[in-house]
């Protein structure tokens, strides 16, 4: 009776054809590790730094003051974290206003140092529906945002993992407004 679980599994193969199934063994080990080790884009947001992340936000700040200054009269940036009631009474005043933008530590890892960076705004524009619908298409458009939207608010992440939330207000007694709220989340430093 012949044991075969004994034999080799490359019997009868030459010592040359060895060698070549070896070095190509060999050689498809160091293609994989290489091609683990080249850049490639972010696929997580932990792997875009503090940096990076807030020069991000400033980039989408800055397109969404663009886009709503189509329903604004003004910009305006604000001291501390109050936003002015807007006279209903009068003659309406559209504007746009920025709080300060915060940036407060947290941790990505226990033993990892991190931040995140926030900005709000509130505009009461001329036409708020149309602002509202606007900034959505400008996220979705050209910032590749994906996210969920109803009727009077839309929360989404960009490409660049910018978690962006925004809201209509349109209650009955005050004038109608667009705010929001863009947030990096926790990015390592």
């Amino acid at each position: 009776m012949d044991d075969y679980s004994r034999q080799p599994a490359l019997t009868g193969v030459s010592r040359r054809a060895k060698l070549l199934i070896g070095g190509f063994v060999v050689l498809w080990g160091v293609v994989l590790v290489v091609l683990m080790f080249l850049p490639s884009d972010p696929t997580v947001r932990e792997q875009i730094g503090i940096g990076e992340a807030r020069q991000d936000g400033e980039e989408l700040v800055e397109a969404i003051s663009e886009d709503l200054g189509r329903w604004t009269e003004e910009a305006v940036e604000l001291e501390d974290s109050e936003v002015p009631a807007a006279p209903v009474d009068e003659e309406p005043s559209y504007r746009l206003y920025w709080l300060p933008s915060v940036e407060e530590s947290c941790k990505v890892t226990p033993v990892r140092d991190s931040a995140e960076a926030v900005w709000e705004f509130k505009a009461f524009p001329e036409n708020s529906r149309e602002a509202f619908d606007s900034v959505e298409d400008l996220l979705v458009g050209e910032f590749g945002a994906d996210g969920n939207g109803f009727d009077s608010s839309w929360s989404g992440r960009t490409d660049r993992y910018l978690k962006v939330n925004l809201s209509l207000d349109e209650a009955e007694g005050s004038l109608p407004a667009v705010s929001g709220r863009i947030s990096t989340e926790c990015r390592p430093l």
